[in-house]
């Protein structure tokens, strides 16, 4: 079998081979957690376990860049059904290139509202919230976009801090409070149309 043969397969097989990192329920209440990509690897699978962990009525709220990520965006998409509120802020600018293009169309189709920002500037906020539950920040990007070996293994140093309210709920409710000011202000931000 030709190299490439392999690592082909290997690498169609990663997603099946590598565990997710965390579970929302093994995540202590009382203690903020960090996670960096050099030494915990996959950190969407980080966010993926979040997300999941929320129910009917529940709702996850994100603030980033670009989500180009196809594993977040089935997660959102799979929110969405189970009927949580799933929000998405953006950079306008991330859109000048066709996978963001693609990538926040198709989430825009399946019902998930997204805004993006009207000023000049860069929209560089990386946050998710997560049901009154988690606040998650950090350098991690949602996009795509992240240098990988071929056999997927990232190179990118990022990180996630995952503060539960049981540590800061004022922490929270400042991030929930700038969320819903962004998504109300009509003059700095707009819907994806």
């Amino acid at each position: 079998m030709h190299k490439w043969s392999v690592l082909i397969a290997l690498f169609s097989l990663m997603p099946l081979l590598v565990a997710s990192q965390s579970s929302a329920d093994s995540l202590p209440s009382d203690r903020i957690s960090v996670y960096f990509s050099s030494q915990d690897r996959n950190l969407e699978e980080v966010l993926v376990a979040l997300y999941r962990e929320v129910q009917k009525g529940g709702y996850i709220w994100i603030i980033t860049s670009s989500l180009t990520h196809p594993v977040l965006g089935h997660a959102l998409v799979e929110a969405r059904k189970r009927g949580v509120d799933v929000k998405l802020i953006s950079d306008r600018r991330m859109l000048d290139t066709k996978r963001d293009e693609i990538a926040m169309y198709n989430l825009r189709a399946t019902g998930i509202p997204i805004k993006v920002n009207r000023f000049s500037g860069a929209l560089r906020l990386e946050a998710s919230i997560v049901d009154d539950r988690y606040l998650v920040v950090g350098s991690y990007t949602y996009g795509s976009t992240e240098t990988r070996t071929p056999l997927g293994t990232r190179v990118d140093e990022q990180n996630l801090l995952i503060i539960p309210t049981g540590v800061d709920k004022l922490i929270l409710q400042r991030y929930k409070d700038e969320f819903q000011r962004m998504w109300s202000d009509q003059k700095s931000y707009k819907a994806l149309e």
